[in-house]
């Protein structure tokens, strides 16, 4: 009897550790967005949906990665009955998600952040009411000159993100690119041979005849991975913009109405669920200019409640040709906020910190989130 007895037990031990190995853990229960947080090994899941509304994707029929930091980090991608799922590997990067319809094309994408939690040490800069992560959004690290602490660039307005440094770099800002293009100095990516479309990321100007005129946006959603650059103000697009139409008709990209109003987080947002991008520059990091240089590069650490928390100097992509630039000497991070075809951020500098830039929406900068 007693051997019966350990026999069931052992069977049951047994079904329970592999219902266990095969749980999902479902990243959008408590809200979609385009981006997810894995912070450990193990099988996810979350809704295929328009960012973080509730509208599935029309047309979807599979899903695959697109692009990953590390070939183990994300596998095992299938899409069925409006959820995609996937397995995570136990190393710490980013991956890209592609939805796809019947031909493989890609209908919108979701970038996967495999990173130690966020939003646990968390930390206030305008009276204690705007809460920021830890880190920037895409990094690994909050380590002083880390390069793993500079995170992902993303175009003002856009969700999709686009591969940092690979190096360091130096505050030296007469040194001003660190590479060429996507290419040599960017961080290393592997794309999926099995998805459409370009094997690396690749740059496009806003008034290539690829882009039909008054399409930027659906464009962006169907290419995550192209650098949208300024060649030419075209249909009253703005200097410096990546639209290819009148940019007023996308200063609310990223929610910002007006100074006087919260922004209310919206489709094209790159911030994970109840997380979004500062709506205004000048009220979010109100106070940050207290900040003070840390490290040998151009980074600065705000204390907060006796606590450091590091903002990197990353550098920028160029709105032009999506060089990286300036890498380890200015860190640019975006607020929601348009100012004619510009938009208004933090800029970080070795010896200066400006709370109210107007930089090019078509340049690639940094993104810190903020609590909804």
């Amino acid at each position: 009897m007693k051997r019966i007895i350990k026999s069931f037990v052992l069977i049951c031990m047994l079904c329970l550790g592999a219902r266990y190995a095969n749980a999902q853990t479902d990243l959008s229960a408590e809200g979609t967005a385009n981006c997810y947080i894995v912070t450990r090994a193990g099988n996810y899941s979350f809704k295929a949906t328009i960012g973080n509304s509730d509208k599935p994707i029309a047309k979807m029929v599979s899903a695959q990665w697109l692009w990953q930091t590390d070939k183990k980090l994300i596998s095992e991608v299938a899409y069925a009955n409006g959820i995609v799922s996937f397995h995570a590997g136990d190393m710490k990067g980013n991956a890209v998600i592609a939805g796809l319809n019947a031909e493989g094309d890609i209908l919108w994408s979701w970038h996967i952040w495999a990173t130690d939690d966020p939003r646990i040490d968390t930390h206030f800069v305008y009276e204690e009411r705007l809460s920021f992560m830890d880190r920037n959004l895409g990094a690994t690290s909050t380590a002083v000159d880390d390069v793993a602490s500079y995170g992902l660039f993303y175009q003002w307005g856009r969700k999709d993100p686009f591969i940092g440094a690979e190096f360091t770099g130096s505050f030296d800002l007469s040194q001003r690119y660190e590479d060429v293009g996507f290419t040599e100095g960017t961080a290393l990516a592997f794309f999926n041979p099995e998805v459409k479309g370009p094997k690396w990321f690749s740059v496009v100007p806003n008034n290539s005849n690829q882009i039909e005129p008054g399409k930027c946006v659906d464009y962006a959603f169907m290419n995550p991975t192209v650098f949208i650059s300024f060649a030419a103000e075209t249909y009253e697009s703005g200097i410096g913009s990546w639209f290819n139409d009148t940019y007023q008709k996308f200063d609310r990209l990223w929610g910002f109405y007006s100074s006087r109003r919260p922004i209310l987080k919206t489709i094209h947002d790159p911030c994970p669920p109840g997380w979004k991008v500062p709506s205004n520059s000048s009220e979010a990091w109100f106070g940050i200019e207290t900040a003070e240089p840390t490290g040998e590069l151009a980074g600065q650490t705000y204390y907060f409640n006796a606590r450091p928390y590091y903002y990197p100097a990353p550098g920028t992509r160029r709105q032009t040709n999506g060089k990286v630039q300036y890498v380890g000497a200015v860190g640019l991070y975006w607020s929601a906020m348009p100012n004619g075809a510009n938009a208004m951020a933090l800029r970080i500098e070795e010896d200066k910190i400006q709370i109210n830039l107007r930089a090019p929406r078509a340049m690639g900068g940094n993104v810190r989130c903020v609590r909804e």
